[in-house]
């Protein structure tokens, strides 16, 4: 379900602003996660460290519509940009 909410708030933003949005959203969703499991509570505004959560505040209703490759290629952005992260994360520098 993350990764459908991630794409659902990527699809609610302009095309250009996409990709940076969603890497914003990563990066809240991650240091939400850093912070619940160092002080035991939800961060105030990112919630409990999930994308789906991160993704939440971002998102009211279900997919717009669009079209069906409209949320596909939003969906992509998430994957790909996970993937990234990722592969940043465990490269050594």
């Amino acid at each position: 379900m993350d990764l459908y909410h991630a794409a659902c708030a990527v699809q609610g933003t302009s095309r250009k602003e996409r990709v940076v949005f969603c890497e914003a959203l990563i990066w809240r969703a991650h240091v939400a996660d850093k912070y619940v499991k160092r002080v035991h509570k939800l961060h105030p505004e990112w919630g409990d460290g999930s994308l789906r959560s991160a993704a939440t505040l971002h998102q009211v209703g279900p997919p717009i519509q669009i079209g069906p490759s409209d949320f596909l290629e939003c969906f992509s952005i998430v994957l790909n940009a996970l993937l990234e992260n990722r592969l940043i994360r465990s490269h050594p520098n």
